[in-house]
């Protein structure tokens, strides 16, 4: 056996059958590294399997990428690849094998990508990805353990909360708009910014995502009463979600109510997206949306930080800043976690007094 120190922590080197093996043992202390090398050794030698070599980052990648299609959404899927595409890309992860992976080879390609330019959400998307791929490498029994993988910190400081003005100035500077775009079968159509400007103050009234937003048919608006003269739209359902949460009926504002109105007036019968474009003869998709609210962002000067789920981040901005509690925010926005709404509750003194003023109404009532 022989046991070198690489870094912070130590790396064996065995040879078994004239075949070398080579890998992290992920620990400083040297004692600790004995046993979890002494018990590799015993997991190779078991049965006389295990003793395939395990393979690299670049010859893995053909069986995780067709692994997933069958098992994630289209979506995810799309997600994945290009993750996996920006790891294979970086020499020293590409090149080397799944138990060579360690914290200090992860850290030179997060420094690579920071160095590029790269925001720490797209970096830790990364990461995470490598963490999946690791696990099924192990779940396949191509590596004997899984290194610990940390995802960088301050990912969710980019929380721009949009003011009423720039609401006002991205719908007017969309309605300017006179793009036009060519589409093979339809022509030339009309121009986007005409959907852009009924959907940033939809987003901001009802908290939705995108794709949220982008699968929402005139089936799952909710009209009052019945179909008369005086009805309006009071609510929507989110059928469709990334959790179950996030399956949740929405009420509406007067200004996502007439949104909604004005839509129906010029909406295709053919089409049951209320959302569209090419003059309402297709829906609209999460990237197509967050392309063109990047558009009108640079046109109007507001920082990287200003993206299209900036919208929903304003709508539980402005619930908590009106005393919604956190699990109101919870049900309206669709978290998981009640731990995701309560950032945006912050009760003020007043408030603090009246919930103990239940106390005093309660004493002296029981016997």
């Amino acid at each position: 056996m022989s046991l070198y120190r690489r870094g912070r922590v130590w790396w064996s080197r065995i040879i078994i059958k004239g075949q070398p093996y080579q890998r992290s043992l992920g620990v400083p202390n040297k004692n600790d590294a004995r046993s979890i090398e002494s018990a590799w050794r015993t997991q190779i030698l078991k049965g006389e399997v295990g003793l395939v070599k395990a393979p690299t980052v670049s010859e893995f990648s053909t069986r995780f990428i067709n692994y997933l299609p069958a098992r994630v959404k289209q979506a995810s899927y799309i997600f994945y690849a290009l993750q996996w595409k920006h790891l294979t890309e970086f020499p020293p992860i590409c090149n080397a094998r799944l138990d060579e992976i360690d914290g200090a080879l992860i850290d030179t390609f997060v420094q690579h990508r920071l160095g590029q330019g790269v925001s720490v959400v797209t970096v830790n998307n990364s990461i995470r990805t490598l963490r999946r791929a690791l696990h099924l490498a192990h779940e396949w029994r191509l590596i004997t353990r899984v290194p610990k993988i940390h995802t960088l910190p301050n990912e969710n400081q980019r929380e721009y909360v949009l003011s009423e003005d720039e609401i006002t100035k991205f719908v007017d500077l969309a309605r300017k708009q006179e793009h036009t775009r060519r589409d093979p079968v339809l022509g030339s159509t009309g121009g986007w910014g005409k959907t852009m400007a009924v959907l940033i103050p939809f987003l901001v009234d009802t908290g939705l995502r995108a794709n949220e937003a982008c699968r929402l048919t005139w089936a799952d608006c909710e009209l009052s009463g019945t179909f008369n003269s005086e009805d309006r739209y009071i609510a929507i359902l989110v059928r469709f979600g990334k959790t179950k949460a996030a399956r949740r009926r929405v009420p509406l504002t007067d200004r996502a109510a007439g949104i909604l109105k004005e839509l129906k007036l010029k909406a295709r019968p053919d089409v049951p997206y209320v959302f569209t474009r090419h003059n309402g003869h297709r829906g609209i998709y999460p990237g197509w949306a967050s392309t063109y609210f990047c558009t009108l962002r640079k046109e109007l000067g507001l920082p990287k930080g200003c993206v299209l789920h900036s919208t929903r981040h304003t709508f539980c901005t402005r619930l908590g800043e009106k005393g919604a509690t956190p699990f109101e925010i919870q049900k309206l926005a669709g978290h998981a976690s009640i731990t995701m709404s309560a950032r945006y509750s912050h009760p003020e003194n007043a408030q603090l007094e009246r919930a103990i003023g239940l106390l005093n109404g309660r004493n002296g009532q029981e016997k």
